[in-house]
């Protein structure tokens, strides 16, 4: 009778933690703490989606983008350079065009109406050859310079008539002390004044007739010092044309305004 008892105990027991048991199980899964295997499978597919979609670049598929990028900012900029240099160079090309060409007017005005001599000076090519500027002409009221050994630069005259025109005329260079300063060559438009040595002196400019009367001329005073083995000169333009008539043309052998006048 005992072991009946017990074993009904036993069975009693059992059956209360099964029931236990399974009402746990029924509320975890009711409220949703425990998942399912489907969720779980859907967790995970979710997560490896999102993996994929996160996916870090190649670096070396960017890199070759970066370098493309590169490349053509490189091309653009130097394509930017060679039209700013192409445009530059043609722009001087038509400045010293214009510069070194008399035009029509300069051959419709006589000599003989030449009032006034315009003198300008080239400058140091090593001072425009990197802005792309070309051949620059200047006409300051002094000129000045310092170079290494002698002293030399382009100098070019044109006479104008009282209404500022040009004139069709060939101008003639004459220096008061060639061992000083020396113009070469002594007759045209375009000239090389040279400086020999520290000094003073000047160099005339004028205009002649066909019977090599001056119609009018202009002094250029030259000073010159020494500053090592360089010379530094000064060109003074400043000074008025004067008019001369065949009246006024001193005779052989005078001097007039420290110019010794000779056939």
């Amino acid at each position: 009778m005992n072991r009946m008892r017990d074993s009904r105990d036993t069975v009693k027991g059992g059956f209360l933690v099964l029931a236990l048991a399974g009402g746990i199980a029924a509320s975890l899964v009711l409220t949703g703490s425990l998942p399912s295997p489907a969720a779980d499978t859907q967790v995970s597919g979710t997560e490896a989606d999102s993996d994929d979609e996160q996916e870090v670049p190649d670096p070396d598929v960017a890199t070759s983008a970066r370098q493309r990028r590169k490349a053509l900012l490189k091309d653009l900029r130097q394509s930017r350079r060679d039209m700013r240099k192409e445009y530059l160079e043609r722009a001087r090309s038509e400045t010293a065009a214009r510069q070194n060409h008399l035009g029509p007017t300069a051959v419709s005005v006589p000599a003989a109406s030449a009032t006034d001599i315009k003198v300008s000076f080239k400058l140091d090519p090593r001072l425009t050859r990197s802005l792309y500027m070309g051949d620059r002409w200047v006409s300051p009221p002094t000129y000045s310079g310092l170079q290494e050994g002698e002293f030399s630069v382009q100098a070019r005259a044109q006479g104008h008539d009282a209404g500022g025109r040009p004139v069709a005329a060939t101008l003639n260079w004459r220096s008061a002390d060639p061992q000083i300063v020396s113009v070469s060559p002594g007759q045209g438009n375009a000239v090389t004044i040279t400086v020999h040595r520290a000094g003073e002196s000047r160099v005339r400019v004028t205009i002649e007739n066909a019977s090599k009367e001056v119609i009018v001329s202009k002094e250029l005073p030259i000073t010159a010092w020494s500053q090592g083995a360089a010379i530094q000169a000064e060109i003074d333009t400043s000074r008025a044309a004067v008019k001369e008539s065949a009246s006024q043309e001193p005779t052989r052998g005078t001097v007039r305004n420290g110019w010794r006048f000779v056939e």
